[in-house]
């Protein structure tokens, strides 16, 4: 029997579990607090040589460089853990002390993180920057570290640990530092400290005052900065007013629910799934968000990042992924996709949930895009300074909170007194998975084999899944049949962006998921191992699921269990529900009111007993590979267009699967063979040195698969394309 491809798509499902989870900003995920809060406390050392915390510093007249060290102090009676952090260095000083250039390399940016504190931390998405405000005058160094495993560094009771470094160039000069947007979360992804906001456990937060060479005492503040409000927190009104009128103005509004976008991405036009989450999660952003994902809109291949943008966004570009219904429920984040066409504030405003920031930090139910810094939803669109250069596209975040009321809502966005009103559904939490027995058919016979594997050709009796459309019609099969999968608010509306978990997705030897052992039954299972929900025209908000017969009769009792990734409040208001489809002997053709009573005595024919051997050496062909292995994603679906087109979605289904299928294995096979047990080691591997180059120092060739010289996403597809050794 087929080996190893389960272990493909299952554990690609883990590696974007894993990474979701931690790559979103702290904010945008529900922390559980262990029992009372650590007394825990981020410091600014301006003198770095001098032991303990310098919160005071002179240094001799025409110094050119200053490092302030960020310091993380546990003053408590117990060891805490440390699997994230994020912080903001903020500069008031007139332009005297400039952040220094960062290398390239996430851990050796500028915030400098501390390497030997731990290496399991990364410190990527987003990567260190140095000054994220426009502003001469104040500076803004932004740093966000984290690890997708529970194995932070741990802090000793009373102990003081280096986080990071702040380079500086400067001259004779005097300037006050502080801290801001300060959050630290143990192994547990409880949150343990933030300040500048609170958020949950208040920390102790403070800054740093320094003078270099003889300047006058006027110029000195007395006292550090204030720790709580930081000297550049944005006011969100206009620092200036345009001259003249621009022409122009708005001209059309999406609304994307981001998790649909994430899903939608990775699984329907075949992003890799990392490149899918940090763009939709970063749409605010020209550079990392928005270009990034039009462009792999528009060359739906791996790689596609490769392509330049030749030509601004355009409504169009998002079809294949825009498949909510403008709705989204509590707990997740609207894109406002607004596109302009005028150099010019834009204002927002919306009667259903509040604006966050790129931090997740409340901007309340309106506010102004007037600057181009992308931490608080600025873009070059809308700062009325012709030396940016835009691109025609302005994003704006909308969370729903759990008590935000549902119904209808509604977004209006302002350019240069042209307004356009969005609607867009507000529905409640998840709490339910409902089922549809398509044809009412939940009998299947037994029969089926293994999924088709890359590269291969499939059998007819492969449990391959075939595409949206078309797998509302798998009732001709007798070893198949479809359930369409359904998640419920409490008012009983279905909902888009959820993802669920099969218990018993179809494999036929054991196979990790999600961390765990799943063990193979004998009575078969669902084609994908996860399932998102879309608005899918006609046939409603949810997910056609594949299920088919295994070798031995018997009832199939699948349980589907809503996923956290991109669903906050999963974690904390879990939802699950079953179906059970009856499998009997293959020489019984099922209808849908069949009943098994022929089970006890089987008779074992070819279709029943699918010799191994003739499934684990396929060839693939693009009409029928299954997309979740290609693309390595949670929730696989092999359709890129909106399903409200029948047509269009059946024949559009092979083209981006035959491009994926052929740029992987062109690229990413490696010759030799792995171990389940090694596979998962030198995923984890992986993903801690992303990023990594031979001349860097966590470069090590063991984990760059495809021996390119650097290790990112694609060793992580070479990995999960590399065959399983046999036993002898």
């Amino acid at each position: 029997m087929l080996k190893n491809h389960r272990m493909f798509a299952v554990t690609g499902a883990l590696v974007l579990f894993a990474l979701a989870l931690v790559a979103l900003p702290i904010g945008m995920r529900v922390r559980h607090a262990a029992a009372g809060p650590a007394p825990l406390a981020l410091r600014l050392d301006c003198d770095p040589v001098t032991p303990g915390v310098q919160a005071n510093c002179t240094y001799p007249q025409n110094t050119t460089s200053v490092d302030i060290d960020v310091v993380l102090e546990n003053n408590s009676a117990a060891a805490t853990t440390l699997s994230a952090f994020n912080f903001d260095v903020i500069g008031d000083n007139n332009g005297g002390f400039r952040p220094k250039p960062g290398a390239v390399d996430n851990l050796d940016g500028n915030p400098d993180y501390n390497q030997a504190l731990s290496t399991a931390l990364n410190c990527r998405i987003p990567p260190p920057n140095p000054d994220t405000n426009p502003s001469l005058a104040v500076s803004d160094s932004l740093l966000v570290c984290f690890t997708g495993n529970p194995d932070g560094p741990t802090i000793a009771a009373g102990a003081a640990v280096l986080l990071a470094t702040v380079h500086y160039a400067t001259g004779n000069a005097v300037g006050g530092f502080t801290l801001a947007n300060v959050q630290a979360s143990s192994n547990d992804y409880a949150e343990t400290m933030s300040c500048a906001p609170v958020v949950e456990i208040a920390g102790d937060c403070s800054g740093a005052v320094v003078r270099v060479g003889t300047v006058s005492d006027t110029a000195t503040p007395t006292t550090a900065p204030p720790t709580s409000t930081p000297t550049a927190t944005p006011t969100y009104a206009p620092v200036m007013t345009p001259s003249g009128t621009p022409a122009g103005g708005v001209s059309e509004v999406l609304a994307l629910n981001n998790a649909v976008c994430v899903t939608a991405a990775a699984a329907l036009v075949h992003i890799r799934p990392l490149a899918a989450l940090a763009s939709c999660t970063s749409l605010t952003s020209q550079r990392d968000g928005i270009r990034p994902l039009v462009e792999c809109l528009r060359h739906p291949v791996s790689d596609c990042d490769v392509f330049p943008l030749d030509s601004p966004p355009v409504p169009a570009d998002f079809a294949a992924i825009d498949l909510d219904g403008d709705q989204v429920h509590a707990g997740q984040v609207l894109n406002v996709i607004s596109f302009v066409n005028a150099d010019y504030p834009v204002a927002f405003s919306t009667d259903r949930g509040v604006f966050v920031d790129q931090r997740c930090a409340s901007l309340g139910s309106s506010f102004l895009c007037y600057t181009t810094n992308y931490w608080t939803l600025g873009d070059p669109d809308c700062d009325a300074d012709p030396s940016t250069v835009g691109d025609g596209v302005v994003v704006a975040k909308i969370f729903i909170a759990a008590d935000t009321p549902r119904g209808t809502g509604h977004v209006t966005v302002t350019q240069n007194g042209q307004s356009i009103v969005k609607e867009f559904q507000v529905a409640g939490l998840p709490v339910s998975v409902a089922f549809d027995v398509i044809d009412g058919k939940d009998t299947v016979s037994t029969g089926s084999t293994a999924p088709t594997q890359p590269g291969q050709p499939p059998l007819p009796t492969a449990c391959d899944f075939p595409g949206i459309e078309p797998a509302f019609a798998v009732g001709s099969k007798p070893t198949q049949t479809t359930v369409f999968v359904r998640v419920l608010d409490s008012d009983g509306v279905a909902l888009a962006g959820s993802l669920v978990d099969w218990n018993h997705p179809f494999v036929t030897d054991y196979s990790f998921a999600y961390g765990m052992l799943v063990h193979p039954i004998p009575q078969g299972g669902v084609t994908l191992s996860q399932a998102a929900t879309f608005d899918l025209g006609a046939h409603g908000f949810g997910f056609p699921a594949i299920v088919c017969g295994g070798d031995v009769p018997g009832d199939l009792n699948l349980v589907a269990t809503g996923n956290p990734v991109l669903d906050q409040f999963v974690v904390t208001h879990p939802y699950s529900g079953a179906v059970t489809i009856h499998v009997i002997d293959g020489t019984i053709t099922p209808t849908a009111t069949a009943t098994p009573t022929d089970t006890s005595t089987p008779t074992a024919t070819a279709t029943s007993t699918a010799t191994p051997t003739d499934t684990s050496t396929p060839t693939a062909t693009a009409t029928s590979t299954a997309v979740p292995t290609d693309t390595s994603t949670p929730t696989p679906i092999p359709t890129q267009t909106r399903v409200s087109s029948v047509t269009a979605i059946a024949s559009r289904t092979r083209e981006p699967i035959a491009t994926r299928t052929a740029a992987v294995t062109a690229t990413a096979t490696p010759s030799r063979c792995f171990t389940r047990r090694e596979k998962l080691r030198v995923l984890r591997e992986i993903v801690r040195r992303l990023g990594a180059r031979h001349e860097h120092r966590r470069y090590d060739a063991k984990y760059d698969v495809n021996h390119d010289g650097v290790i990112d996403v694609r060793d992580i597809s070479a990995l999960l394309d590399a065959p399983l050794c046999r036993r002898a």
